[in-house]
């Protein structure tokens, strides 16, 4: 009977290493990801404003830890009073540093954008006002975390912190604040290539 709590805890073991050493971008390796968010709020004289999002990256890892990218997002929003569009575009560059190795990576990341912002305002009755545009010098910040499912597939979510740098012209007021959570899937393009190149017997 005492064998028996042994062998479980042996297995639990390494189940539990098991996890943090599949998977992960290596050096040298190409990296893509789409990532997700919506919500609902109160906009002020928009109402309940719902809102989604859709971001697309690419990203090259400089070292196993280190991945440097370009990325583009956008968004729109519909407002509670007369259904008017609230629309927010963003294109920049990031990087990406993961605190661990193996299948469980938490990370920081920062980046610069420029993006621009196009929304209405109406009066609590519904009654428009003004249409807001803008383009906007951004910097944004947040950390995630990310699990390898597979030895090429990842999912991860985070949370950012968005800054307006500068304001080119326009009507819109500059905005900054906590964006998110965002949920999102990554593949490693280079990671089934280097899968081929490994001996059957290392692997």
């Amino acid at each position: 009977m005492t064998q028996q709590p042994k062998f479980l805890w042996a297995l639990a073991a390494l189940m539990l290493c098991s996890t943090f050493t599949f998977g992960q971008a290596k050096k040298g390796d190409f990296v893509t990801a789409a990532m997700t968010k919506s919500s609902i709020g109160w906009g002020g004289f928009s109402g309940v404003v719902a809102r989604a999002d859709l971001g697309l990256q690419g990203g090259y890892m400089l070292t196993d830890r280190l991945e440097i990218g370009v990325s583009a997002q956008g968004s729109l929003g519909i407002n509670g009073f007369n259904r008017g569009v609230i629309k927010n575009w963003d294109a920049g560059v990031y990087g990406r540093y993961y605190l661990t190795e193996g299948r469980w990576q938490p990370y920081l990341f920062g980046g610069i954008s420029y993006g621009g912002v196009n929304y209405p305002q109406y009066t609590l009755d519904g009654t428009f006002i003004e249409q807001f545009n803008s383009n906007q010098l951004r910097a944004h910040i947040g950390a995630g975390i990310q699990y390898w499912a597979t030895e090429n597939l990842a999912i991860f979510g985070e949370l950012k912190y968005q800054q307006v740098l500068r304001d080119f012209g326009g009507n819109a007021t500059p905005r900054g604040g906590l964006i998110g959570p965002t949920i999102g899937i990554r593949w490693n393009i280079s990671g089934r290539n280097r899968m081929k190149q490994v001996p059957k017997g290392e692997l």
